[in-house]
């Protein structure tokens, strides 16, 4: 995890795209939900989910602008931990490797290093649900299942605020869970 967050670590590029992100952020902190913005391109409705913007709005409100670019190289850390954990429920010793390959892969390290995406945030929950999925899977408990089922449709809930990814999430989940039970 430490040289997941160390390579992530906020460089000094900002980009178009986390501009816009801190700045629909501070408009949640002055303004509320934004539903228009006339600095967008041509001025346009605002149409990103709002649970990323939320969580920049809040690390602004708690340390400042000045950190907010550290939001993705946490959540992208996160991720490498949910990686790891995913490797070793397929196989012992998987998760070292997993973790190892997520946290230096280049595609990842662009989208949290520093520049703030809400493919950040969708990354993390796309892998908390598989996790969850894997421990459904291999629960035999049925209080564990029942918990584990909230869980799972409080993140799929809470991606729906996060990305646009979700809805392709959603089909895949049902195409394998109707493959699993038929």
């Amino acid at each position: 995890m430490r040289l997941s967050f160390m390579l992530r670590f906020p460089g000094s590029h900002y980009g178009i795209d986390p501009y816009y992100h801190v700045y629909v952020s501070k408009m949640i902190l002055s303004e509320g939900i934004p539903t228009y913005n006339p600095y967008h391109f041509y001025g346009t409705l605002h149409d990103y989910p709002p649970l990323f913007h939320f969580v920049i709005a809040s690390f602004i409100y708690l340390f400042g602008e000045k950190y907010s670019p550290i939001v993705s190289s946490i959540l992208g850390a996160l991720t490498t931990v949910l990686m790891y954990q995913i490797g070793e429920k397929l196989k012992r010793g998987l998760g070292i490797i997993a973790g190892f390959f997520f946290s230096v892969i280049p595609l990842d390290l662009t989208y949290t290093n520093s520049y703030l995406r809400p493919d950040s945030l969708s990354i993390l929950l796309i892998s908390a649900e598989i996790l969850v999925i894997l421990r459904l899977l291999h629960s035999e408990n049925k209080k564990d299942t029942i918990w584990l089922s909230i869980l799972l449709a409080s993140l799929l809930g809470l991606h729906s605020f996060s990305h646009k990814s979700w809805i392709l999430v959603y089909l895949l989940i049902l195409t394998f869970s109707i493959g699993y039970y038929v």
